[in-house]
């Protein structure tokens, strides 16, 4: 009871501090719930939870707060926001015309309009760089939570934690991508952050190591080492690249130290021939993956407008060959499986226009956190909040391990990546604000 207590009082007082004080409230309530899913099988309490929507519920006391507090919203420009919703907007439009599977399109479209509006309520939530901070925050000891249930609670299959994660990321290769996506934010606060935001992050920093380490997941370890490479060679100076290579020789040591031989031996898979026995290289990642995507690709001619939310799923036993079909709860007897790449997934289930859409954002985002890393990197003094261009460098860290994660998994409707969207349109637009209160600052020192 203690458990449901707890719950129900969080979720309580972030919504009571939303709409009396601030939105913002409301959204670490909305993160807690996210991250901490009333799931039964590793919160055992919830069976004593009232049953009840709570994802909607918070954002609807989100929107109520923004209504209320209007005037302490960000003038943050929704940008990249506005093509979430054309996504969204296609996707209802292939939902309720052509979709192969109804039912399960319909909910995966009402996923996609939540995460457009938790795009819309992050940007305009999130108005400084204290506020930006605290989210982050908040994520990491989130994140350090996941981790400790997965010591009490995890399950493994073949030696790889399952089961565990936030709402809707519960697979080891899916909460693997997730805390390899965090993993960047700590660094920002050990090199600038508040004397309790450097201890809070430092406790908690481990903990999520050993949890990236149970899912012994080799496409979430690529799509960190892909994003330390890209920011190292293309959106970071001298001085933050040497931030970032320190950061490594500390976190490296301390992710090989933590782990167990399941990580250790599939990590190292990687650099084996493929002929090597208990093992596979790094051509050969993608294992059972790359007869999926070979035999997918047919479901695009035959479907060049999409099929739905969840159609690549519907179709894949049409398509991909039993031995790749998974049958476990399958309540039709039918074997089926998920296309493992998100770019596949968006082209099979919402057509070429979906798949032009979902790139638009992918790069566009991208685009903006190179151009705002290149901008900082200009600069020959630096910034009355250095702390933001820090967290520039970490959300370029942080969205190419999505990118580089969605080779290997089908993110679409996975809402911590549209997450890092908001948080990537929210703090480039706080960064412009910085810039311009400084050029404000020195015109009016100028003037005097």
């Amino acid at each position: 009871m203690i458990g449901v207590s707890l719950y129900l009082g969080i979720m309580a007082l972030g919504s009571c501090l939303s709409l009396l004080r601030n939105p913002l409230w409301g959204l670490l309530a909305y993160a807690y719930m996210y991250m901490n899913p009333p799931i039964e099988r590793y919160n055992w309490w919830v069976v004593y939870l009232p049953e009840f929507r709570w994802n909607y519920f918070i954002t609807g006391i989100i929107i109520i707060s923004m209504i209320i507090h209007y005037k302490r919203l960000s003038n943050h420009k929704l940008s990249y926001g506005y093509v979430v919703f054309m996504l969204y907007f296609l996707t209802e439009m292939i939902t309720n015309t052509i979709a192969v599977d109804y039912p399960n399109a319909r909910e995966h479209t009402t996923y996609l309009l939540s995460y457009c509006l938790i795009v819309f309520i992050i940007v305009k939530t999130l108005r400084s760089i204290d506020q930006l901070r605290l989210f982050l925050l908040v994520i990491i000891v989130y994140a350090s939570k996941l981790g400790l249930t997965a010591l009490s609670e995890g399950k493994y299959q073949r030696g790889r934690l399952e089961n565990i994660g936030p709402l809707d990321a519960h697979s080891s290769n899916e909460f693997g991508v997730f805390l390899a996506a965090i993993i960047p934010f700590t660094v920002p606060f050990i090199i600038k952050g508040r004397m309790f935001e450097k201890i809070i992050v430092i406790i908690s920093l481990p903990i999520i190591l050993n949890a990236f380490s149970l899912c012994s997941s080799r496409g979430a370890f690529v799509s960190l080492v892909f994003s330390v490479m890209y920011v190292l060679f293309f959106a970071s100076d001298k001085r933050i690249k040497k931030i970032i290579f320190f950061s490594c020789i500390f976190i490296l040591p301390i992710l090989m130290l933590i782990s167990g031989p399941v990580f250790r031996s599939r990590i190292a898979s990687l650099w084996e021939s493929p002929d090597v026995e208990a093992g596979d290289s790094l051509v050969h990642l993608s294992a059972g993956r790359t007869g999926i995507w070979i035999h997918g690709m047919k479901m695009i001619k035959d479907y060049p407008y999409g099929t739905g939310p969840e159609g690549f799923r519907a179709l894949s036993r049409f398509y991909i060959p039993k031995e790749l079909l998974s049958y476990r709860n399958s309540k039709t007897g039918y074997g089926s499986v998920s296309a493992h790449n998100s770019y596949l997934q968006i082209v099979v289930e919402q057509g070429y226009l979906g798949l032009l859409i979902y790139l638009v954002i992918c790069l566009g985002i991208l685009w903006t956190l190179y151009k705002s890393a290149r901008r900082l990197k200009r600069r020959k003094v630096e910034l009355p909040e250095p702390l933001i261009g820090l967290f520039i460098v970490s959300l370029n860290m942080s969205f190419a391990v999505s990118l580089c994660g969605n080779m290997f998994g089908a993110q679409v409707y996975y809402e911590f990546f549209w997450w890092q969207v908001a948080l990537s349109i929210a703090s480039v637009s706080i960064l412009k604000n910085i810039e311009q209160q400084e050029i404000s600052t020195l015109t009016s020192g100028d003037n005097r």
